[in-house]
């Protein structure tokens, strides 16, 4: 029932653009082909099975509980004498989306209005969504007004600062890139460029994504920093393999690198009071034997394999310019073969 936009690229795949004016739009995840447990578990046909039986069950389940129509044969059957209200009422919803693309703001609000009070059995579950629309609506429309009165007063420093203000109210919410668009062309008549807020640097529209770009992830350099997870009750050689997916003989060694790790630190350290009764201080080097448990931790290796550098972090950005981690990146250094990426 939600408004999803995604005819405006909200989401990166052109397949669901097809279904932006059907009243169902309904996408499955069920695995990540880019994490290799599950991608060896989508390659079961037993595990295939199941996720294929449990769409099918949710889509036929959703379908009579809301429409009251089995479609599970091959004609139609009506269950329950469902009334034609909530048919209405998603066609409604429909035409307020339509009427906001057409630039008629006023038309869509009506149009949310009537669906709060003719069916308000449906206020909590579906029309929220739509209120909120309405709001934001209605205070960018009304500041397009306050705008359109002093342009015809001929305060045009005023008028500018109210149109700003519409376009502002709908600005990064894509089921109204249309309007936003026709505030944007009435500010640049006004011989106002457009600009971000800072009104500094020009804006660059963004465009829709049609499709995920595929992306041939490079394979890391020895030295580059690994993201190393372990999870709760984990062992450092199941961590490793997903981390890296070395080979058998480099395992062995990163294991043994891994079972005596050591770090060194510089520590203040408080030595006996000299005389007049002052405490000096002198610098001390401790070294200290780290065992990781479960957590997140940045690794660096030196050429012998050997850990050269870990600390251990609360989060990681993704970055395979920067780090390095098979399972999530598939830059390993040491994964000398690419998985096969499709299914």
């Amino acid at each position: 029932m939600k408004a999803n936009s995604w005819d405006t690229g909200t989401v990166a795949d052109d397949r669901f653009c097809y279904f932006v004016d059907f009243p169902i739009s309904i996408i499955y995840e069920t695995g990540f082909i880019s994490n290799p447990e599950e991608e060896q578990m989508l390659r079961q046909p037993e595990m295939l099975q199941i996720i294929a039986e449990a769409q099918y069950e949710a889509l036929i389940a959703t379908i009579r509980d809301i429409f009251g129509v089995d479609i599970s044969g091959r004609e139609p059957v009506l269950t329950q004498n469902k009334s034609d209200d909530m048919h209405t009422f998603f066609k409604l919803s429909r035409m307020a989306l339509l009427y906001i693309r057409l630039c008629e703001p006023q038309k869509a609000a009506a149009i949310i209005t009537l669906m709060e009070k003719k069916y308000p059995q449906y206020n909590q579950r579906f029309a929220a969504n739509y209120r909120t629309i309405r709001r934001i609506l209605l205070q960018a429309e009304n500041y397009y007004a306050t705008s359109k009165r002093l342009m015809r007063a001929k305060n045009y420093k005023k008028a500018t600062r109210y149109i700003y203000l519409a376009k502002k109210t709908l600005r990064n919410k894509p089921v109204f890139d249309s309007l936003y668009a026709m505030y944007s062309g009435e500010y640049a008549s006004l011989g106002v460029p457009e600009t971000r807020e800072s009104d500094s640097v020009p804006v660059k529209k963004p465009t829709s994504i049609s499709s995920a770009a595929a992306v041939t992830p490079q394979r890391a350099t020895l030295t580059t920093p690994i993201i190393f997870a372990i999870e709760e009750n984990e062992s450092i050689e199941s961590a490793l393999m997903k981390a890296l997916n070395p080979d058998r003989e480099t395992l062995v060694k990163l294991m043994k690198s891994f079972s005596n790790i050591h770090t060194t630190s510089r520590v203040k350290t408080r030595v006996k009071s000299g005389r007049g009764g002052k405490a000096s201080y002198a610098w001390k080097t401790v070294t200290e034997k780290v065992n990781p448990t479960a957590g997140i931790y940045i690794v660096k290796l030196n050429r012998d394999l050997e850990v050269a550098h870990i600390r251990r972090v609360k989060k990681v950005q993704l970055a395979p310019w920067k780090y390095q981690n098979h399972q999530y990146l598939k830059n390993s250094c040491f994964a000398f073969e690419q998985k096969q990426r499709t299914l």
